[in-house]
């Protein structure tokens, strides 16, 4: 037993050390860096430009996304559509991609959510959300259906590249 009880302190203290990186999900939406969310007067101005920012259609069916690979252009303005067409509550997860880019607005069901800056949105049964974005940063985000640390297993159900 106590043989038992030195390896869970082990465990323990490695995960402490390695500040558990693959569940930085676990960590409340204060705790996590929103640096690049813009400034007050950043996000109004992408806000404007919501009705001119180039439309990307993304569906949730079966909890699956579809495109599964969202491509966009790095300083360009988009309006992220994001329609669930399931029977539950679905998550657009990607904390990489949100936390990374300039949000002017964020809609669900035609009204503005709470929080302006979020890395993942809950979008409700048959709901259709809206994000204005401007991706501030290139690189490859993963993107999934889940609050499960999809990331650090490489399971996500989906990407999307900033080029």
């Amino acid at each position: 037993m106590a043989k038992r009880a030195l390896t869970l302190r082990r465990v323990i203290a490695l995960f402490a050390l390695a500040g558990l990186p693959g569940c930085a999900w676990l960590q409340p939406a204060w705790l996590m860096p929103d640096a690049a969310c813009g400034s007050t007067a950043a996000r109004a101005k992408i806000a404007a430009g919501r009705q001119e920012a180039a439309q990307v259609p993304i569906t949730i069916s079966s909890g699956e996304f579809q495109p599964m690979v969202i491509d966009l252009r790095h300083g360009r303005l988009y309006r992220l559509v994001i329609d669930n067409r399931d029977d539950e509550t679905r998550i657009f997860y990607a904390p990489g991609f949100l936390r990374s880019a300039q949000i002017g607005g964020i809609y669900v069901g035609g009204s503005p959510a709470d929080d302006d800056c979020p890395g993942q949105l809950l979008v409700p049964a048959r709901t259709t959300a809206e994000i204005t974005v401007k991706p501030a940063r290139r690189g490859h985000f993963s993107l999934a259906n889940s609050l499960l640390p999809l990331d650090a297993w490489g399971a996500g159900l989906g990407a999307i590249h900033v080029e």
